[in-house]
């Protein structure tokens, strides 16, 4: 496996963990100022937004 892989195997699981625990401050840490996030009710969120999780 290159290095290149895994560390992109490594910040995929680092976002994971953060979505499953609920921390919204490391969830948005993976995301740029102008990020575009579209969830799957099609909503539309700009920028970087910060929202309480639903759980």
């Amino acid at each position: 496996m290159t290095q290149s892989l895994q560390q992109l195997i490594e910040l995929s699981n680092q976002f994971v963990d953060a979505f499953n625990k609920s921390d919204l401050d490391a969830v948005m840490s993976f995301f740029a100022e102008d990020a575009e996030y579209e969830d799957l009710e099609t909503d539309l969120y700009q920028g970087c937004r910060r929202r309480s999780f639903s759980t």
